[in-house]
């Protein structure tokens, strides 16, 4: 089954506004919030979102789910640095998940580190950073702040039978429409990938 998610920003200008945008997707039917702060967690708690602990606030033992749990959240993305039998050997009755799919957020910019090459009218939040080795690192801006994503997606549609876990996260950034669709079919079929990749930290760790 497929669950929609309001994403609240990992960088939070003005709470406020965070509530307000929350006011709207709340009418129009959605229920569930990922959180990848204290402060988007308590807004949205507020606003009667079921909540969902995000990426953002590192998750990585089975203390850290116990404590989130013990603050009414219902379900947890794992950190992104866990490998997966560190992640599929993490015991709790709340329900846990992991990044699947994706172009992870890897840095938050308060300064959009694109201004520095040209104005938000040539950028139209569709740029990159190119490191010395030539790889292109997708920016975008979310409210007040930038985020520099992963080079590539992580992919594992095909790996999906060694994730013992409750759910999985497809982090759709950049993708159209239709590419979101056949990312989509992929995981429900367990297809090879179509694209350069990655596995992230999953079976290498950060050692």
């Amino acid at each position: 089954n497929i669950i929609k998610i309001v994403d609240i920003p990992r960088g939070i200008v003005s709470e406020r506004l965070i509530s307000q945008r929350l006011d709207i997707f709340k009418e129009n039917g959605f229920t569930i919030a990922a959180g990848g702060n204290l402060a988007a967690v308590e807004i949205a708690r507020k606003k009667g979102f079921t909540v969902i602990a995000d990426t953002g606030l590192n998750i990585s033992s089975a203390q850290t789910v116990e404590t989130f749990n013990n603050l009414g959240l219902k379900a947890a993305v794992l950190s992104s640095e866990l490998t997966l039998n560190e992640a599929n050997g993490i015991n709790s009755q709340m329900p846990l998940g992991i990044i699947a799919y994706g172009n992870i957020p890897l840095m938050l910019f308060k300064n959009c580190p694109i201004k520095n090459g040209k104005d938000c009218r040539d950028c139209n939040k569709n740029s990159t950073l190119t490191d010395r080795m030539g790889i292109e690192f997708p920016a975008r801006c979310r409210m007040g702040y930038s985020e520099l994503l992963n080079s590539l997606p992580i992919w594992l549609a095909d790996r999906k039978n060694e994730i013992n876990l409750d759910f999985a996260v497809l982090y759709f950034t950049k993708e159209t429409k239709e590419r979101a669709s056949e990312v989509i079919t992929a995981y429900n079929n367990g297809t090879a990938p179509d694209v350069k990749h990655t596995r992230g930290l999953y079976y290498r760790g950060t050692v």
